[in-house]
């Protein structure tokens, strides 16, 4: 394991077993012919499996370390193969790259270019050999080479800073993305979960609030005592006639708050009167159209005769309001109602304009049929154009079996019935 130093001269180890000397070198140049050419198969910008790269690499492992090229040996090879042969002429090791995780204080040499989001799990490939699903795309400055990371190998190997703005809003994107998606197979409305952030944030504040408010009374009724004390409870806590908020006030009438009245018209009887009128709040209820007088509370939508009836709940599906009995176990808004509809392929209950149910609709867009396995009896799902496909992934891999490859002599695995492969995979794409 080679060390590097970084610009606080703390040591730590290199994070690959690679060695850049000549012997791997010509490696990476031979790889990089196929991995840099437009026109091949193996195009590295197109690829979402990175397999036969990796398969080279094990296979100079084996050969001049006798062991296994780790994952994180698979990724730093992939690395590679994105520079240009002139950059990897003047390396001479890995700590050399401008890459986030080598604790480089310059600018990295790859840049965030998107990202994509397969439905399967296993669709793709990370470039250190492991099934992804949510993929960051990172091209090569000096190649506009494209490779793709997934998230784990993201957190841990970062080619770029975690801070950089098109990094940061990439992964705001992804975040987006899979919360639609998320509202989509549920049958909720776009928006749904924002809208809940948004009322549990302004739960919160009216929380922060009502805190204050009991704080005040608590200092106003210590406050109290003291007077009372003095004054031979000549001072009582009571309501404001026009605000309805507590305060000390002597036991007289009309109450009043200062704030409410102004100092001119507190001893004015009339004024006072005429001021009342001007602040009081006439509202409709909801249910009846009955005006009612409200002082204290400006949202108040219901009168108190409908209150011992009727209830406004909010919606689970969206975040208005309905009006609905309280004896009455009702969930939904009418709006909700009337988009509750079958899913066309199991009859599940969804919400429109979804046709499918999340199960379905994956596998109408991706042509997939359910079967049962052969080995097990449980279910998978296979291509409609699979239909040769009997067994799931864990009774196929126990079926397999280990032969010779007549090229190299390695083991490798086949099936019983795939008598015609004599060589492995490795072998196969090098006689192409």
């Amino acid at each position: 394991m080679e060390e590097c130093y970084s610009e606080n001269n703390i040591c730590k180890n290199e994070f690959t077993n690679i060695i850049l000397d000549e012997e791997f070198k010509k490696l990476v140049y031979k790889e990089i012919i196929t991995a840099q050419d437009v026109n091949s198969p193996f195009y590295l910008s197109k690829l979402r499996n990175y397999q036969v790269y990796h398969d080279a690499l094990k296979e100079y492992f084996i050969r001049f370390y006798g062991k296994n090229p780790t994952q994180t040996d698979n990724l730093a090879f992939t690395i590679l193969l994105t520079y240009p042969k002139e950059c990897i002429e003047r390396l001479n090791n890995f700590t050399d790259l401008k890459l986030a995780f080598n604790n480089r204080l310059e600018e990295s040499d790859f840049e965030s270019s998107g990202f994509t989001i397969y439905q399967g799990f296993g669709e793709a490939n990370c470039i250190c050999n492991e099934k992804i699903m949510n993929v960051h795309i990172f091209r090569n400055k000096y190649s506009n080479m494209n490779i793709q990371l997934g998230s784990v190998c993201n957190s841990r190997y970062g080619l770029i800073s975690k801070n950089d703005p098109n990094f940061k809003s990439t992964c705001k994107k992804i975040k987006e993305h899979k919360e639609r998606e998320k509202e989509r197979n549920e049958g909720k409305p776009e928006g749904f979960y924002e809208n809940e952030r948004q009322l549990k944030k302004q739960e919160k504040e009216e929380t922060k609030l009502k805190r204050l408010e009991e704080k005040e009374k608590i200092k106003m009724e210590k406050e109290l005592i003291k007077l009372n004390k003095k004054n031979n409870d000549s001072f009582k806590i009571k309501n404001c006639f026009i605000c309805n908020k507590e305060g000390i006030h002597k036991v007289c009438e009309p109450i009043i708050c200062s704030k409410c009245v102004p100092c001119e018209i507190k001893k004015v009887n009339n004024q006072f009167y005429c001021l009342l009128k001007k602040k009081t709040i006439y509202n409709e209820c909801i249910n009846c159209d009955t005006k009612f007088v409200n002082v204290r509370d400006d949202s108040k939508e219901l009168c108190n005769p409908c209150k011992q009836t009727w209830i406004l709940e909010r919606c689970i599906m969206c975040p208005e309001k309905f009006l609905k009995q309280k004896e009455i176990n009702d969930l939904y808004c009418l709006d909700c109602d009337d988009k509750i509809i079958s899913c066309k392929d199991c009859n599940k209950k969804i919400l429109k304009p979804s046709e499918r149910c999340k199960d379905c609709h994956r596998r109408f867009t991706n042509n997939l049929c359910v079967i049962k396995c052969k080995g097990c009896d449980e279910e998978l799902e296979i291509k409609r154009d699979d239909k040769w496909r009997e067994y799931c992934s864990i009774c196929f891999k126990n079926n397999l079996h280990q032969v010779k490859c007549n090229t190299c002599n390695e083991s490798f695995k086949r099936l019983p019935s795939e008598t015609w492969k004599k060589t492995c995979s490795n072998c196969y794409h090098k006689s192409k």
